[in-house]
């Protein structure tokens, strides 16, 4: 693949990596407000997809297959965008299988309040559990090439670093802690730290792709 299809391929994955969190949180807060006592203090996002859940098609096409495809782009635009290295290798990998398990969550909606025993249900749960995993991974993984990289290594990677340390600390409280009043609340924020990193993530491999078609080859090497 030559340069300029490179910087194609990056360009695109860093629009999907921009538009598609602002999409998701649109969608999370739109479908909350119009489902008729849904409380999203205490309620999973999930749950805007159940059977019973007034727009269920919108949540699983825009919130799921929307959620996972742009995931699967952004780990490819990572891939490219930063210092070649076995981590970020590793690090595109679990955005990618991320992607896949949650575009696949629309064919496994949680039982209703996600008290899931059923067989679509169960498979909900195993699919969530691995991006849940997966991504605060993937951030933290990825803080060494991001270093490494003259591109990054400045206030950008300062705020990655500052990032990294808050899913170091949240990720086994948001796992392990159950407090039903505000597990909503939880998740939401859980969620909202990896889908801000990939969104200003996106906007700098944005810049970086360059208007001429050129990448800077320390990212591509």
């Amino acid at each position: 693949m030559d340069l300029i299809h490179i910087n194609r391929l990056q360009k695109t994955s860093a629009i999907f990596g921009i538009l598609g969190p602002m999409i998701n949180l649109i969608v999370f807060a739109v479908l909350g407000f119009l489902y008729p006592g849904y409380n999203p203090m205490n309620q999973f996002i999930s749950e805007l997809a159940t059977s019973e859940a007034p727009h269920n098609i919108i949540m699983n096409i825009f919130g799921f297959n929307v959620f996972g495809l742009y995931l699967i782009f952004f780990g490819f635009g990572l891939y490219l965008g930063v210092k070649k290295h076995p981590l970020t290798t590793i690090s595109m990998v679990l955005f990618i299988l991320s992607g896949v398990c949650i575009f696949a969550l629309s064919l496994f909606p949680c039982d209703m309040g996600c008290k899931n025993i059923t067989f679509t249900g169960i498979g909900h749960n195993l699919l969530i559990k691995f991006p849940s995993i997966a991504m605060p991974t993937a951030i933290l993984l990825s803080l060494y090439p991001l270093w490494k990289d003259s591109n990054w290594r400045n206030y950008w990677w300062l705020f990655f670093l500052q990032i990294g340390i808050f899913l170091i600390i949240y990720s086994p409280i948001a796992l392990l802690i159950d407090l039903p009043l505000v597990i909503g609340l939880i998740q939401r924020l859980g969620l909202s730290v990896p889908l801000s990193w990939i969104f200003i993530m996106s906007t700098k491999l944005y810049r970086l792709s360059g208007k001429d078609g050129s990448l800077k080859l320390e990212s591509i090497i």
